[in-house]
Parts: structure tokens; sequence; C-alpha cells
């Protein structure tokens, strides 16, 4: 099993995520490797989009702005938030489909968005999680995720619960 770290820590009212470690980076782009040198061209072509789309948001990793998970590996994410002395937040997370905006399409007009499923098991469409204790392990992309070839591009939605500061970065689920 392997671990992407989110850390989300809040300053003078703003989000900024933590670059990724190392690892982090080096698994990412490990999967991304494997999707670009695939005979799959849908899959190919929903990630140059994603990663398009993710790399031009303001709170993206400069390395690897797109999150980019693995099934078969494993790969799992987790979520921390603090503030600036490392302190625990509460925080709400949604984590689901991208439908698309001004920039980038959705998904193309032959799926059915409410088909989608959810990117991980526990975390409904629509559905904001409560965390407490600033911390929670999304897990590993669900298999109704991962076996959806049509649209494999997510994105989480994370809100400080004291401040309603929000993020909500790209996330790229693949078999």
């Amino acid at each position: 099993m392997r671990n992407i770290r989110i850390t989300v820590i809040q300053k003078n009212r703003n989000l900024q995520i933590d670059p990724l470690d190392d690892d982090a980076v080096r698994q990412i782009r490990d999967v991304k490797t494997r999707i670009m040198t695939s005979n799959d061209p849908l899959k190919k072509s929903q990630l140059k989009d994603a990663f398009q789309r993710a790399s031009k948001r303001p709170s993206a990793d400069k390395r690897e702005p797109l999150i980019v998970l693995s099934r078969i590996s494993l790969d799992s994410l987790t979520f921390h938030v603090t503030d600036e002395l490392g302190q625990p937040l509460a925080f709400s997370l949604e984590i689901g489909p991208f439908l698309g905006d001004t920039e980038h399409p959705g998904p193309p007009p032959n799926v059915d968005r409410t088909q989608i499923p959810e990117a991980f098991d526990g975390f409904q469409k629509g559905v904001p999680v409560q965390i407490t204790d600033g911390l929670v392990n999304a897990g590993i992309p669900s298999l109704a995720a991962a076996s959806f070839a049509d649209w494999r591009w997510h994105k989480y939605t994370l809100i400080v619960t004291s401040t309603e500061s929000a993020l909500d970065p790209c996330i790229f689920v693949e078999t």
C-alpha cells in the first residue's frame, strides 16, 4: 500500500497545501507514466485534460499539480489539516466527479453524470464528510471508480470549518 499525504495548513485564514514529499511525487509520476505508455487513448486524453486543468490551480503542488492514484498499486490518500502551529483543525471533505467548469468541459455528452461512481468508498457524491481531529484517510480508489472508463477525473473540496476557507484540487483515478 502506498499513501499520498495531503497536508493543508491554514495561515492567516488562507489555506495552502504543503509540497508533496519526494516519495509521493515519484509515486504519482510512476502512475502517470504507466497511463501515458498504455494503449488506452481515452485514458491518456482524460489524463492530459485533467493535468492541464490542475496545473492552473493556484493551490496546486508545483511539481505534481494533479493527484494520480492507482487502485492496483493500492494508492491511498490521506488528508491532514492544521493551523500554523501544527494544531489539528476540523474540516469537511467532499470528493466527487469533476463535472466541468468554464475552462474545461466535464464528462462527454454520452456519459450519464449521475452514473459516475464515487472515487472512494465512504465519500458519497455531494455529501461532505465532517472531520473533527484534522486527519482522515480516504483509502484506495473504489473499484467502481477505477473500472468506470468513461470518466476518471474527480476533485475534492476541503473546507476548514472555523473560517470557511476552501480548496478544490483534482484527482485522477486509474485502475
